[in-house]
């Protein structure tokens, strides 16, 4: 469960199969919205693009000083996460497995 906090909150988000802790809005109009990202779309002075995401150079998804953030595009975002990840010895986790062909007919019944 997230900790509230006068409308913020901890959300736990997977990029690259890695879990990062990121704070989000939950009440208000902006709610649901990243404060990174209303942070980094102050400081540049418009909303972002759809290819652009920001990234928090320190790597701390909790540290939204406007001098942690850059935008960048998606593909660099990804480029960076890949480095950081090298640079620790880590690599990216390999993706979830998607759903599981059930077999339904099976009848249990039957026992």
């Amino acid at each position: 469960m997230s900790a509230f906090n006068g409308g913020v909150v901890t959300h736990r988000s997977r990029n690259h199969g890695n879990t990062t802790n990121y704070l989000r809005i939950k009440a208000g109009p902006c709610r649901d919205k990243y404060v990174h990202n209303l942070i980094a779309e102050a400081k540049i002075g418009r909303k972002l693009l759809p290819d652009e995401t920001v990234e928090h150079l320190n790597g701390n998804g909790l540290d939204c000083s406007p001098d942690n953030l850059v935008v960048v595009t998606r593909a660099e975002n990804s480029r960076l996460m890949q480095e950081r990840l090298k640079a620790r010895g880590e690599t990216a986790a390999e993706p979830e497995p998607g759903p599981v062909d059930v077999d339904t007919s099976f009848d249990i019944t039957t026992f």
